[in-house]
């Protein structure tokens, strides 16, 4: 009965052994290059040796007869994929006098092999990983170099014992030898003398020390990544903050610095970053107003306009009037407009300008130049008084402009003979030609005050 479990014990670990045969023959020992995998070939290795232990361990069970065949079958089968894939190098775990010869490996040697090439297999992983990085791991140089040297050198001895060779852990050798002398790192795990301990000391630390090389490169190539988005982030809404997008209706400016504004958020750029905050100091709220998510900017510019004496931020917004305005209706009204402001200068004050507006009333009342200048509470008309002397025609939008700004160009408008008109609410194209039909119907004797 004994006989019997251990035959069925052996079997079923040489099915297992099979099955991850399997799974790494369907991966293939080349990669898609066409080159060897060498960490491929080293797991190989490693299957092939537990393979050794498995039938040196029947063999002095006395029931190599009974597993003996199934052994030969999975190592047939690795055969025929090592050449396959060219791997004919010598190499002590393919060598037929270790399973059968006059003096074969034991299960103790077997197993000793598979753990030296579990550790080099380490060592070559993490030696593709810093070659790929070199830069990125430098710091790490030394102590990652010389772990993956003692892996090697493990092997190398587990097989000059055993009077074997394989050349990919001479491969593996040679790339660090090669390394320790252009980066002038010494490699005291490759001394002759270099006791056994200290060299199972370095090769058991690889591990962690891989993960944490691996870790520290990752968040520090997080970092970088965070930064450049941060810093396209805010160039991009720099530029857009810098370029005419601020002068366009509410909508339109929502439209182009919103996703601007949520890639900031993402990025994770400050809400008080003085680039961004400054230039929506005069139509933030305007435009950030009713938005939860920009909560963080709006504050920050409502802290700097109180930080600057300007006062509560105006939320602009227009007053359409109650009656609607029909197109009959308004067409009459420019029918008594139009030749008023064909060829003449129009300039607007007061608000945030509304380049939509702007354009369709120059267009409608074939003014020869329609003007409007960003104009908050607290501007000084003296800011503007070249702008309406210039003009023919002024229309001041009462409830977006301080006293001074009212005030004065009515009397530079006067002293000209041109023509001030105030508008106390509302600045849509149809609000103004209203008021100024109402200023001509009145003979142009007053201002239109509603």
């Amino acid at each position: 009965a004994q006989r019997v479990a251990a035959i069925s014990e052996r079997l079923d670990d040489v099915e297992q052994l099979a099955e991850r045969w399997r799974a790494l023959d369907t991966e293939g020992l080349k990669g898609p290059d066409g080159q060897w995998d060498r960490q491929r070939l080293f797991q190989m290795r490693e299957i092939v040796c537990e393979l050794g232990a498995i039938d040196a361990s029947a063999r002095e069970s006395g029931i190599q007869n009974e597993v003996g065949a199934s052994v030969e079958n999975l190592r047939d089968s690795i055969d025929l994929a090592r050449a396959y894939a060219g791997d004919t190098v010598d190499a002590l775990p393919f060598d037929r006098s270790a399973w059968d010869g006059s003096d074969p490996l034991d299960e103790v040697d077997w197993n000793n092999l598979q753990d030296g090439y579990e550790r080099a297999r380490l060592g070559l992983v993490t030696w593709d990983y810093y070659a790929a990085n070199r830069e990125a791991t430098a710091s790490s140089r030394a102590e990652l170099l010389n772990s993956i040297a003692a892996a090697q050198q493990i092997l190398f001895r587990l097989l000059s014992e055993l009077d074997g060779y394989d050349r990919l852990q001479a491969d593996l050798y040679g790339l660090l030898i090669k390394e320790a002398k252009e980066t002038s790192t010494y490699l005291s795990a490759l001394r002759v003398e270099a006791p056994e301990a200290t060299l199972y000391g370095l090769s058991d630390g690889l591990g962690p020390l891989f993960a944490r090389v691996k870790d520290g490169v990752e968040q520090a190539r997080a970092r970088q990544t965070a930064e450049k988005q941060r810093s396209a982030a805010i160039t991009a809404i720099e530029a857009a903050l810098q370029s005419d997008l601020l002068l366009q209706d509410v909508d339109r400016v929502r439209s182009g610095l919103f996703p601007l504004l949520d890639a900031c958020i993402a990025a994770g750029v400050p809400a008080t970053r003085v680039s961004i905050r400054n230039p929506l100091i005069e139509r933030g709220a305007e435009i950030l107003e009713g938005e939860p998510r920009f909560k963080g900017f709006l504050d920050a510019i409502l802290k700097e306009r109180e930080r600057k004496g300007m006062g509560a931020a105006l939320i602009e917004a227009p007053e359409p009037r109650e009656d609607e305005i029909s197109d009959a209706e308004f067409a009459s009204w420019l029918d008594v407009v139009v030749p008023f402001t064909e060829g003449q200068k129009l300039l607007i004050l007061g608000g945030t300008p509304r380049p939509r507006v702007r354009t369709e009333l120059k267009e409608m009342l074939k003014c020869a130049e329609v003007e409007w200048p960003a104009c908050q509470k607290g501007t000084k008309a003296s800011k503007f008084e070249t702008a309406v002397k210039k003009a023919d025609i002024v229309l001041l939008l009462k409830n977006l402009a301080g006293h001074d700004i009212v005030e004065m160009p009515r009397e530079w408008m006067k002293q000209k003979g041109g023509h001030a008109i105030i508008l106390p609410k509302g600045y849509g194209n149809k609000e103004m030609v209203h008021r100024l039909h109402e200023y001509i119907a009145s003979g142009g004797r007053g201002i239109a005050r509603g």
